[in-house]
């Protein structure tokens, strides 16, 4: 679009040649353009980035520089979602922060600066919780002249500082899993008959298993009330009858689950061998020599502990 077509649609747009346009006309006029809706706080971003702060309307002479600014942004954030896309591997529409800090330098580029990174912190309801593409899309478009640039070293102070956020948060969800359990299923309960015939059921599930014969959601209810009579009982041979029943067949069962259904299984498994390696200290030894002979047997070449027990 060249400089004269521009000024037909600004003569266009300002029908009543008032010698400017509004943000509202400009965000319909942008959102025809690019055949998409355009979002309403980069409109306001843009216009105050070139217009001047609390300005709601554009002069002719700023239009252009408006419109150049859009396009920029237009541009940066499809690539920018693109590249989210392929940090969330786990397609739950969020990443980690350590992610989000990776994708703040590559879009600032020798401008990256640590103190606009903590304004974004700041801005979010959940300083240390997953980053969502929404809350990062304007962040990522914006160039931070006034900060100054970090240092490498200050950036891998903060990498390393957001690794250990992490780790705590990972710990805190894990005792929160660990407390529901114990609330659910208190240290003196005793097993109910039902729950006992549950457990005859359960067990079986666990070997030949798959999605022909029991429901995903079936499934971890299953496993709940499979993690209830162990932790009622203590009882390591039951811990150890759970571990050889987590056959080949079920690990690919897993990587059919639904994304939410693949968190629930990852808490509520790590809750459970927490509680009973807590619970029977005497038999902790004991337990873990036994899971190690398995997983031993059990891993793939090359495949890690972790990978196994899907903790992600």
């Amino acid at each position: 679009m060249g400089l004269n077509d521009l000024v037909e649609v600004f003569d266009e747009l300002d029908s009543q040649q008032r010698g400017y346009v509004t943000t509202d006309q400009i965000r319909l006029f942008y959102s025809s353009l690019v055949e998409s809706p355009a979002n309403e706080e980069t409109i306001k971003a843009v216009v105050n980035k070139i217009c001047g702060h609390g300005i709601n309307k554009v002069q002719r002479h700023d239009f252009n520089d408006v419109l150049e600014e859009l396009e920029r942004r237009h541009a940066v954030e499809n690539e920018a979602y693109w590249d989210f896309q392929a940090l969330d591997s786990n397609g739950n529409n969020h990443i980690s922060l350590s992610h989000a800090l990776l994708l703040f330098r590559e879009y600032h580029g020798d401008l990256f600066s640590l103190d606009f990174w903590y304004r974004f912190l700041a801005s979010r309801e959940k300083p240390a919780g997953d980053v969502y593409f929404d809350e990062m899309r304007s962040w990522l478009c914006e160039v931070p002249t006034d900060c100054k640039a970090s240092t490498q070293t200050q950036i891998v102070q903060e990498e390393s500082r957001l690794e250990r956020v992490q780790a705590d948060m990972a710990y805190r969800e894990l005792q929160e899993a660990n407390t529901l359990m114990i609330n659910r299923y208190p240290r003196n309960s005793s097993p109910t008959p039902d729950m006992s015939s549950r457990l005859n059921v359960t067990i079986p599930q666990f070997s030949g298993l798959s999605t022909s014969s029991v429901t995903p959601r079936q499934f971890l209810t299953d496993f709940e009330n499979f993690t209830a009579l162990c932790n009622i009982s203590g009882d390591s041979k039951l811990v150890a009858t759970f571990q050889l029943h987590l056959t080949d067949e079920a690990r690919w069962w897993f990587d059919d689950l639904p994304s939410d259904l693949r968190s629930s299984w990852a808490k509520v498994k790590d809750a459970f061998q927490l509680q009973f390696v807590q619970r029977n200290s005497a038999n902790t030894s004991d337990f873990i020599h036994q899971e190690n002979l398995f997983l031993q047997m059990q891993l793939a070449p090359g495949q890690s502990i972790n990978s196994f027990f899907f903790i992600p």
